[in-house]
């Protein structure tokens, strides 16, 4: 899985908006605004470090002081809107988009009066994303009264009558993905607009779609026993279209795939890789263009002759840069770890930005973010080359902490 947490104190392209960093808070901080009138935070993650994929799972944390009841912060997203005012504290919300949506975060003020900060924060933006996986819908992981019409090539809600509803129950968690971070449904509806509805209910309420949609994207949260519903729900007049709901294909979001594809190019029949010895190419995965994964694995579209696939290409900074497409490693000896743990000032865990550089170039060669506890980890460096590691304080609270002449270790075991 790709997380990417915004750097809030840096301009970012998924952010549209006039709040400004408010270094005290640690926080984005609503524009200052008179009575009567609005500010708008628009998140894009597709415009940003989701760029290309699907769909994302946003995570926001967020908190007002304001007169009670009167000027409100309101959060929306696809088929949610939350509003909040007085003395909020933070309050974390999360939303499934797909390419095309986006969240706003809007604080309003009524005609007169002012308390507290006056102001909404939000000090945390999170992305969520990782590689879609296809599944089947079979009989283990599908119940209801829905069929498979072969004409359509897709699952059909059954035939019925005015003021009824056919549903289809699909196990997510039972398609064989372990790691599910969200799911992305193919769709379409066939049936009068705005009155008869295809509802699909999963873990962050109900979507719908009517109409005569054509094949659309939908992503869905999934649910904590993995069952979400589709239910094809009649009015009591009127029958227009195909009078149907359908489903074609479901996509899996796996958050256990921890390397994406980052670039494309040959290699030719004999092997071998670009004189770098390394995936040169940018990985989405984290914010700084020239940084790999904490695992040093990236997955890149190799070309063998006429065949071409997926292949794991070790980094040059590990334990080999044989560069085969099966991702074998060289030389076990040479896959040591570093890992440690990120204090504040006052020695508690924090999750921050964290990167390794080759020592005698300052060359970025690993990065990542430290979990909640503060921990971080990274595997497949060479022991026998020097690092140094440095972990920033995105809320500037604080200088940037660097261990330098550190050696990676090879453990006996995971």
């Amino acid at each position: 899985m790709s997380i990417h947490r915004v750097a809030l104190n840096e301009p970012d392209p998924s952010l549209d908006g006039a709040w400004f960093y408010d270094s005290v808070n640690g926080a984005l901080r609503s524009d200052d605004i008179d009575d009567s009138e609005s500010t708008t935070l628009t998140i894009n993650p597709f415009a940003g470090a989701a760029a290309g994929h699907s769909a994302v799972r946003v995570i926001i944390n967020t908190r007002v002081s304001s007169e009670g009841n009167y000027d409100k912060l309101f959060i929306s997203g696809p088929g949610y809107q939350q509003n909040y005012s007085g003395e909020q504290d933070w309050v974390e919300s999360s939303f499934v988009i797909s390419d095309g949506e986006v969240i706003t975060l809007e604080y309003r003020k009524d005609t007169s009066s002012s308390k507290g900060d006056d102001s909404a924060f939000i000090n945390l933006i999170e992305y969520r994303y990782g590689s879609e996986v296809p599944a089947e819908i079979t009989d283990d992981n599908y119940s209801g009264d829905w069929y498979f019409d072969i004409n359509e090539g897709a699952y059909r809600s059954a035939n019925i009558g005015h003021d009824k509803t056919s549903s289809m129950h699909l196990d997510l968690k039972g398609m064989g993905v372990n790691d599910l971070v969200l799911a992305i449904l193919e769709v379409r509806a066939s049936m009068e607009e705005n009155a008869d509805n295809l509802v699909i209910s999963h873990d962050e309420g109900d979507i719908e779609v009517t109409g005569d949609s054509g094949w659309v994207r939908v992503a869905v949260a999934v649910p904590e026993d993995g069952v979400i519903t589709l239910s094809y729900v009649k009015d009591s007049s009127v029958t227009r279209y195909l009078d149907a709901a359908f489903i074609k294909a479901v996509y899996l979001v796996d958050g256990g795939l921890e390397a994406e594809p980052v670039a494309f190019f040959s290699i030719g029949a004999q092997g071998g890789l670009p004189a770098l010895g390394f995936n040169p190419f940018a990985s989405p995965r984290v914010p700084n263009p020239s940084a790999i994964s904490a695992s040093g694995l990236s997955l890149i579209r190799v070309v063998i002759g006429s065949a071409s696939g997926l292949g794991a290409i070790d980094q040059i900074d590990g334990s080999g840069a044989n560069g085969t497409p099966t991702g074998g490693v060289s030389d076990p000896a040479r896959m040591g770890v570093i890992a440690g743990t990120v204090l504040d000032i006052q020695a508690q865990p924090v999750s921050r930005r964290v990167r390794v550089h080759e020592r005698a170039t300052g060359r970025i060669v690993r990065e990542t973010w430290s979990d909640a506890d503060g921990k971080y980890r990274f595997t497949d460096l060479d022991p026998r080359r020097a690092f140094y590691v440095m972990a920033f304080d995105h809320t500037l609270q604080q200088n940037a902490v660097v261990s330098d002449n550190v050696h990676s270790e090879v453990e006996d075991g995971p």
